[in-house]
């Protein structure tokens, strides 16, 4: 197959990320005080937009979120049997697992300043950034508000982009 993506079934890349939140209002003054703009053309009291470079991240309410996905999977059981609960009880984890975002950094110093700084602004402890015996990296976890888990990493074998991306084993 050709590495061209329009011949690609699923094409290797994230557009967008979309975070459920319990509180618009207080998850968007978390991303604020981050550094992240908000996107004024198409964010308001319900949902809010952030450019990231080449990615979309959009808080967005975590009940409307979660309507979403249970109508959907409620049409997909129903059609095929009527009788399964598709009701299912909210994690008791205190991190939403199957949810990290990555933040790339030049350097360890620059790690322990976003690291820093996002402690700062509110978010909790999971790791502090430490040399990772395997690969070389340095990096730490914290969650914001929302639990949602953040990863903030040096890895010196990956190209940092200009646009803060990253280029595997570069």
């Amino acid at each position: 197959m050709s590495s061209n993506s329009s011949q690609t079934p699923f094409a290797p890349s994230i557009a967008m990320v979309t975070l459920g939140t319990a509180n618009v209002e207080r998850a968007t003054k978390f991303y604020t005080d981050l550094g992240f703009v908000p996107d004024k053309t198409i964010s308001g009291p319900f949902c809010q937009f952030f450019q990231l470079n080449d990615i979309i991240l959009v808080i967005y309410p975590e009940e409307a979120l979660n309507k979403v996905f249970a109508d959907a999977c409620h049409k997909e059981i129903h059609s095929q049997d009527p009788s399964p609960a598709v009701d299912q009880p909210k994690s008791t984890l205190p991190y939403r697992s199957g949810r990290m975002v990555s933040h790339a950094c030049a350097s360890k110093e620059a790690v322990d300043a976003a690291y820093g700084r996002a402690i700062h602004s509110g978010a909790t402890v999971i790791k502090k950034p430490v040399d990772w015996t395997s690969g070389g990296g340095y990096g730490g976890y914290f969650a914001d508000p929302d639990g949602h888990v953040w990863e903030v990493v040096y890895l010196p074998m990956w190209k940092l982009t200009a646009a803060g991306g990253m280029v595997i084993n570069a």
